[in-house]
């Protein structure tokens, strides 16, 4: 399976990326708030973040009264930043997502097909378009979700109207670094989502926060006039597919 890990990123600039992400305006002003108002009330629940990075969400999530809370992070640095900024009881995994899935939703697992072993939402923030294909990746989430559980997907909004998947490459000035990621239609991911047993019940197109202005008022303006980011909701049929 094909994955853009853009690896120089994730890696030598770990320490970097973790810093800009915890306050940059697309992310702290745009996406995340975005996807927190999703989530809603999130006490009392169990929550699988795919690709936490370093875990500003998760620790968010924490103080908002999740019961349960679960990292999976590609880049061994981020996972390690993410362990110190979360309390003792959030789980991050370092490791592979597809390996990692498939080792949760393990029988060989303890209490692995038990309801309190499955999670009532799986995260994928800005992660997705990472990896190709996705409908392989999207049965694995769906096999350690809660029945009905949710998924909830943020992704960048495709430049060209085409049912294939394709490639772009991106100059991130904050780290003077080319990165590269798939595109997939909304069409193309609910249809990807619908074979792996999930039903699409909400697309947005959420505008940032007001304060991203003060952070990034060039991105701000751009934004508003063009969203960057998708966002859905999916929900898991019941019974899920077999992986």
């Amino acid at each position: 399976m094909a994955q853009l890990l853009n690896e120089h990123l994730y890696g030598a600039l770990a320490d970097e990326y973790a810093t800009h992400s915890e306050s940059s305006g697309y992310n702290a002003h745009y996406e995340r708030p975005a996807m927190l108002e999703l989530l809603g009330d999130v006490r009392g629940k169990s929550i699988l973040d795919i690709g936490c990075g370093g875990a500003p969400l998760l620790r968010i999530l924490a103080n908002r009264g999740a019961r349960k809370l679960v990292g999976i992070e590609g880049s061994r640095r981020l996972a390690e930043i993410a362990r110190t900024r979360v309390p003792d009881d959030v789980t991050i995994y370092n490791g592979e997502v597809h390996e990692v899935l498939a080792a949760l939703a393990s029988a060989d697992l303890p209490d692995a097909n038990s309801d309190n072993a499955r999670f009532d939402c799986v995260i994928a923030s800005l992660v997705l378009h990472y990896i190709d294909p996705l409908e392989p990746l999207l049965r694995l989430i769906a096999s350690v979700l809660a029945d009905r559980g949710r998924l909830l997907i943020s992704t960048n909004i495709p430049e060209r109207k085409t049912s294939s998947t394709y490639i772009v490459e991106e100059r991130w000035s904050t780290f003077n670094l080319d990165v590269a990621r798939y595109e997939r239609s909304e069409e193309n991911i609910r249809n990807c989502l619908g074979a792996a047993g999930f039903d699409a019940i909400r697309t947005i197109t959420p505008p940032p926060l007001p304060t991203m202005r003060d952070i990034d008022p060039r991105g701000y303006a751009r934004v508003c006039m063009q969203p960057a980011f998708l966002f859905i909701e999916a929900r898991l049929r019941s019974p899920a597919p077999s992986v």
